[in-house]
């Protein structure tokens, strides 16, 4: 891919991808203070995640791409995440209540909301 000019106003430098190294860094900083992944948020997703796969095994409950219907997951491909039932950025709380879906299924409900 060839290199083209970083998508940040005035910004005159050269990126491979959206942003040029130093905005991309700005803008991943940004994001960490908005919303903090403390280590105990780590913690309460993978007990969550663990106790889904000890209880039901690898299988998804549901996705939008799947019409809701519960479906197995390959975890090198398509690993399962703990996800917020309200997302923070519609005002969830950080702490909220969260389920489990595979990335897909994750993703594809992200952004059905944008």
């Amino acid at each position: 891919m060839a290199p083209r000019p970083c998508i940040e106003p005035g910004c005159l430098n050269l990126a491979v991808a959206t942003r040029c190294p130093s905005h991309q860094s700005a803008l991943e900083q940004r994001k960490r203070r908005r919303r903090p992944y403390t280590n105990q948020e780590k913690v309460r997703r993978a007990r969550l995640v663990s106790n889904w796969i000890a209880a039901y095994g690898l299988v998804c409950p549901g996705c939008p791409w799947n019409q809701g219907r519960p479906h197995p997951v390959d975890v090198a491909t398509n690993p399962l995440t703990a996800d917020h039932i309200v997302p923070v950025a519609e005002g969830g709380p950080e702490d909220g209540p969260l389920r489990v879906l595979c990335r897909r299924g994750n993703s594809s409900r992200v952004s059905r909301r944008r």
